[in-house]
């Protein structure tokens, strides 16, 4: 007999430890302190064959090797009937049986008569019952858990091809799984999907993630070698999209009404986008008091959005002979000035709601030339500007004329604005928000960069960026994920719907 928590559990040796371990494998897997009572739901009506698929299934992957010895320790204990060789039984009665033995002057064991001589007229056999019986009547029916293995499910997700405008492929089979749910309602919106719960809690989050992914760099298969895992879209973002989907899949009663959003052409230019998409065509859809974007964050919260925009320097010369330079002006050569300015750009660094935006101003092209004898009478540099979010597009594009120079605009050059997004500010003071930061256990951090937040921030909606992987590594050849990363977005999650 064991005691755990009050209670009194009354078993043989051969597999006291099944519970313990059952328990330490759920919780490492889920990252949860598991009570017992829920561990005595999950295994206590277990016949013992069932036992070995439940701990082999809870176990996580590092745990193979451990898996492999419970296995054989409890296949040691089964019998051709499929149930545990050894019964167990409350103390009183297995106190009883064993009175009952020495009157007879036999050897009785846990499951019965003992010795093929014995008169079966004086045996009296034993029912089998389950594993392990508490004291306590069971007010609550058994609930089996399946656990999923988050590695795999990101690697099934990266076997599919799903380059931006060929995400047919991977909504479908999306789409299958989401109808599969009763608790969902689902919508298709082209490539995009929407599923929401109708529980009508007060509050409702948001959880999205894009589903295509740059071209292919020799990297499509996927490919896992001990926790890591490398392929196109491993961190960007299909393990984000694998956790999205296992809660969509698992968490039928959460404490917040849940949407979630798988859309497409995240990867190209913001036209084709499919979130913007369901904003224009579908507005109610994605009402919600907050949203967290699954991009790859290291499993740290990354806060708001940097705005960027793109700006168009034109530079006029006039053209002469290359023989006599002279007789005309190289517009090319006039921008080495503006070149100079660029390089010599000391950025801002506001902070914002604790977390610090790093400005940055850079020429990502230069076009002009007539041909190889001819002194160019025209030039045009284009410059980028990421830009904190505590300033709008109109603030930023005057703040590019200030660094390239009124004086040289109010000559003969013009500064043309090409395109433009609006940042995102961290709108880390919403509550959702707020005890997510805390549930992942690491001080946010500002977004160095543009990401879709900005379309919720546009809406009202405040959001932040949360997602397993690494950003630096995305759309590389030699993009991975790591199963901690996974697991403890997966963890922070659950914590966070489940309250």
């Amino acid at each position: 007999m064991v005691t755990v928590d009050g209670d009194d559990f009354v078993m043989g040796e051969g597999l006291s430890w099944i519970v313990p371990t059952a328990r330490a494998a759920l919780g490492l897997d889920l990252g949860l302190d598991l009570g017992w009572d829920l561990v005595w739901d999950l295994v206590g009506d277990l016949a013992a064959t069932e036992l070995v698929e439940f701990v082999l299934l809870a176990a996580p992957a590092r745990m193979v090797n451990e898996s492999v010895t419970i296995a054989a320790k409890v296949t040691n204990e089964i019998g051709t009937t499929g149930v545990a060789s050894t019964t167990y039984r409350s103390r009183d009665e297995s106190i009883a049986q064993e009175e009952r033995g020495r009157r007879r002057g036999r050897r009785v064991n846990d499951g019965g008569c003992a010795g093929e001589t014995v008169d079966e007229a004086m045996c009296e056999p034993v029912t089998p019952e389950p594993l392990l019986r508490s004291r306590r009547r069971r007010t609550r029916p058994v609930a089996l858990l399946t656990v999923t293995d988050l590695l795999a499910a990101t690697a099934e997700l990266v076997d599919i091809a799903s380059v931006s405008h060929n995400e047919t492929l991977i909504t479908d089979l999306i789409e299958a799984r989401l109808r599969a749910v009763p608790w969902l309602r689902v919508e298709r919106v082209e490539n995009s999907l929407v599923a929401r719960t109708e529980l009508h809690r007060p509050s409702r989050i948001i959880l999205a993630g894009h589903t295509d992914t740059v071209p292919v760099n020799d990297n499509a298969q996927a490919r896992i070698e001990g926790d890591i895992l490398w392929g196109l879209g491993s961190a960007d973002m299909k393990s984000g999209l694998a956790v999205f989907l296992d809660l969509a899949t698992t968490v039928d009663a959460p404490e917040v009404d849940l949407t979630y959003v798988f859309y497409e052409c995240e990867e190209v230019a913001a036209k084709f986008n499919g979130l913007a998409k369901l904003f224009r065509l579908r507005p109610g859809l994605l009402a919600a008091d907050a949203a967290i974007l699954g991009e790859p964050t290291s499993a740290m919260i990354e806060a708001g959005c940097q705005g960027t925009l793109r700006a168009d320097l034109s530079l006029t010369g006039v053209r002469a002979h290359t023989a006599r330079p002279w007789m005309g002006r190289n517009a090319i050569h006039r921008l080495a000035d503006v070149l100079g300015r660029l390089d010599r750009y000391v950025e801002r660094r506001p902070t914002i709601d604790g977390c610090t935006y790093r400005e940055a101003m850079q020429a990502v092209r230069v076009e002009g030339g007539v041909a190889g004898n001819v002194v160019p009478d025209r030039a045009v540099v284009t410059i980028n500007h990421r830009f904190a979010p505590d300033r709008t597009v109109e603030q930023a594009f005057e703040h590019v004329a200030a660094v390239v120079g009124h004086d040289l605009l109010e000559d003969d050059a013009s500064l043309h604005l090409v395109d433009a997004s609006a940042g995102a500010p961290p709108s880390l003071d919403h509550p959702l928000l707020a005890r997510l930061t805390a549930l992942t256990g690491q001080p946010p951090r500002a977004k160095l960069g543009w990401t879709d937040v900005a379309f919720f921030a546009a809406q009202g909606i405040p959001a932040v960026n949360f997602g397993p992987g690494d950003p630096t590594i995305a759309h590389t050849a030699g993009e991975f994920v790591r199963r901690d990363e996974i697991d403890a977005v997966a963890k922070a999650l659950r914590r966070l719907v489940q309250a």
